[in-house]
């Protein structure tokens, strides 16, 4: 019997199982009704009209050339963490550490530029610390690690 991704359990009535791998262990599951919890009750969508969208990109325009001061170098740089902050993916780079190397800047100087990303903006990406362990730290003295 082979314990690899080809291996499928099967019930002996003929079905199988609801179940998840944890590490090297088989694990029952069912379907949850999310509905039921507060913070996942399906709502409708929020509709944003086409002049907020409008706002919101002269904004980043505003934020990747500096307010207007079009340095070379900075435009490049606050683009290429602009990309990474929206699809970390797409620059291929899944940590920080990764964008800086492959932007040739410190990581000091990438982690500024992110952090100013996320006040102008409000948001972070998985790669990123959440806003809640940002405020942590900072609430209490501390740097964020590179």
């Amino acid at each position: 019997m082979s314990l690899d991704g080809s291996y499928q359990r099967r019930e002996h009535a003929g079905g199988a199982p609801k179940v998840e791998r944890s590490q090297d262990q088989w694990i029952s599951t069912c379907d949850f009704p999310y509905e039921v919890l507060h913070d996942f009750a399906h709502e409708g969508s929020r509709e944003y009209p086409i002049e907020k969208f409008g706002d919101a990109l002269k904004q980043i325009a505003m934020w990747i050339t500096n307010d207007g001061r079009f340095q070379e170098r900075g435009l490049a740089d606050r683009a290429m963490v602009f990309a990474f902050m929206i699809c970390p993916g797409a620059v291929g780079c899944s940590t920080q550490a990764e964008l800086a190397a492959k932007m040739k800047l410190s990581r000091s100087q990438v982690n500024e530029y992110v952090k100013q990303f996320t006040r102008s903006f409000g948001f972070v990406c998985g790669a990123t610390y959440s806003n809640r362990q940002r405020e942590s730290r900072e609430k209490n003295g501390n740097s964020i690690p590179n």
